[in-house]
């Protein structure tokens, strides 16, 4: 009976992640699946992939309410016209009665001006992955220890 429920859990663990999408994300073109950064996170679903395209104009003020993984298409290509992908300000949620959590996010390769969590007291947003993104500041939020910060440019 415990590995017909471990065989279970591994199999809708892995059909969730089976399911999950790439969204594509460019604000200066219509060849993307959205201009808006904010509307390709509101219509993703938890665990979604959204990879953004640079660009010479911020992708503004964003706000997290799901795990989603945010991944700067730089990553990838070796742009040479100093174009990126900024963002103003990240607002990462985790509210109980709204059934909202960022938590597991993951956020790779922007340039970020400000980056604030919004939580329930005591409840806040856990195991964040901040990597290799600019950030115009030193992040102030409420308890990171289970966040994993690493290769930032401050």
């Amino acid at each position: 009976m415990k590995n017909l429920i471990t065989t279970l859990i591994l199999f809708f663990g892995i059909c969730t992640s089976i399911n999950a999408q790439a969204i594509y994300v460019c604000n200066q073109s219509k060849n993307a699946d959205f201009s808006s950064l904010q509307d390709a996170i509101n219509q993703a679903s938890d665990g979604d992939s959204i990879y953004v395209n640079m660009s010479h104009e911020s992708y503004g003020e964003i706000s997290i309410t799901k795990k989603v993984i945010l991944i700067a298409k730089k990553v990838f290509l070796h742009e040479t016209d100093h174009s990126t992908a900024k963002i103003d300000k990240i607002i990462l949620e985790k509210i109980e009665d709204g059934n909202t959590d960022a938590s597991y996010s993951v956020i790779h390769g922007f340039e970020i001006n400000h980056l604030m969590t919004i939580a329930d007291p005591g409840n806040y947003v856990q195991n964040v992955t901040l990597t290799s993104n600019q950030l115009n500041y030193k992040p102030r939020t409420h308890s990171t220890a289970t966040w994993k910060i690493s290769d930032n440019k401050y």
